[in-house]
């Protein structure tokens, strides 16, 4: 499973995951993908602004995620590009 491209913040991110089971190798495709990308988010708001999430917001952002990119992953079509809304 190949998640989509780029490096930094806001942009697509591309993870590669081997294996024989489609489902969870797009689970961990995504895991690792969405978990990069709320890192860079995290690093980048702490830099700029001096803000941190409270603890267990960021796991909780982390199973957002990956849920969201799984169920993407199992619709038909080449790009399955998404957006998490964070609302606290």
């Amino acid at each position: 499973m190949l998640s989509k491209i780029g490096n930094g913040f806001g942009e697509p991110t591309c993870i590669e995951v081997i294996g024989q089971d489609f489902e969870r190798t797009c689970d961990k495709a995504c895991a690792r993908g969405c978990e990069e990308q709320i890192r860079a988010y995290l690093n980048r708001l702490e830099a700029e602004t001096g803000f941190k999430l409270e603890p267990g917001e960021p796991r909780r952002l982390l199973v957002s995620c990956s849920k969201r990119c799984f169920t993407e992953s199992q619709r038909p079509g080449a790009n399955r590009p998404f957006t998490l809304t964070w609302i606290r």
